[in-house]
């Protein structure tokens, strides 16, 4: 997966899955457009930042500061941060998806996420 490449070594991860009986392409296209304003959880989260819930989509997010990384159609979407984002100061970095992985700095804290497709456990996409 592309995630591995843009952080190949990493202090913490952590991993989520859930089952979805719908074709991969819809299921892609429902992660794509994902809104989470109706969270309250992530309104408070983005609140703590002061931050705009206008930034609760992938789109608000890049805008923020996020690196889209990669995004292979139907597979997965990589998204990169580098910062202080634990403070009210994050000093985020502007980089792009190359100069990402060879990024070390001192004091900044470089975090990947994707959302990954997978196939179902039989073997179907839906």
């Amino acid at each position: 997966m592309w995630i591995d490449h843009y952080l190949p070594r990493y202090d913490v991860r952590v991993q989520y899955g859930i089952d979805i009986q719908a074709p991969l392409p819809r299921i892609y296209e429902a992660a794509r457009s994902l809104d989470l304003r109706a969270s309250w959880i992530a309104r408070g989260l983005f609140r703590l930042r002061g931050l705009p819930e206008a930034n609760l989509t992938l789109e608000g997010m890049v805008k923020w500061g996020f690196v889209m990384l990669a995004e292979d159609a139907e597979r997965e979407i990589v998204l990169g941060l580098i910062g202080r984002f634990w403070t009210r100061s994050p000093q985020i970095q502007s980089l792009s998806p190359e100069d990402f992985v060879g990024f070390n700095q001192p004091g900044l804290a470089k975090a990947v996420m994707n959302l990954a497709f997978l196939p179902g456990r039989m073997g179907s996409s839906g």
